[in-house]
């Protein structure tokens, strides 16, 4: 006599594409989430701090040393409502400032681009801190932005930022580090 099948154990369960898609749409949420959280924090850190003292100056398409990094904005617009596609895609508060920057370690050892230390500042020189869920929305196929960069590598990615409305960056302050003296490069 067979035992029930209920006296063996159920088979194990396989795993159904629906099933590695939520797994998948749950990991990204969570790396979404946790770098907004970075976002705000280093907002908080940031505050309305005035521009570093000591910043290079920089020019758009120019490329320009802070530490071992070597930073060239590359093209920059204001105005978009959205960024990213599909169910990747965000929408601005008010209107996002997006900044295409192309970074290049020059130094010996792999280093980041804490995308957490950059500013933006309008015409009146207000200062704003980049939208960490949006520049992971806009980055989000450019998975070498968010690693550390190897020397001698280079990687381009999106800062964005979310302005008021009609407000548009007139600058931005990019730094290799928290405490360097970074590279204010002109947008108008």
């Amino acid at each position: 006599m067979c035992p029930a099948a209920t006296e063996l154990g159920d088979p194990k369960p396989q795993r159904t594409p629906w099933g590695v898609i939520g797994i998948a749409f749950t990991v990204i949420v969570g790396s979404a989430i946790l770098l907004a959280i970075g976002g705000i924090a280093a907002a908080r850190a940031l505050g309305d701090k005035p521009a570093a003292v000591g910043a290079a100056a920089g020019q758009v398409g120019v490329p320009a040393r802070d530490g071992d990094l070597e930073i060239t904005v590359t093209d920059h617009a204001c105005g978009s409502k959205t960024v990213g596609s599909g169910f990747q895609m965000g929408t601005a508060r008010g209107a996002y400032c997006v900044i295409t920057v192309r970074v290049r370690n020059t130094g010996s050892r792999p280093q980041p681009f804490d995308e957490g230390g950059q500013k933006g500042y309008d015409q009146a020189g207000r200062a704003y801190v980049h939208d960490a869920l949006a520049e992971f929305q806009a980055n989000f196929a450019a998975h070498d932005w968010f690693k550390l960069i190897d020397p001698g590598v280079q990687v381009t990615g999106k800062l964005v930022f979310d302005l008021p409305e009609p407000a548009s960056l007139a600058a931005v302050e990019l730094h290799a580090t928290p405490t360097s003296a970074g590279v204010r490069v002109p947008l108008t």
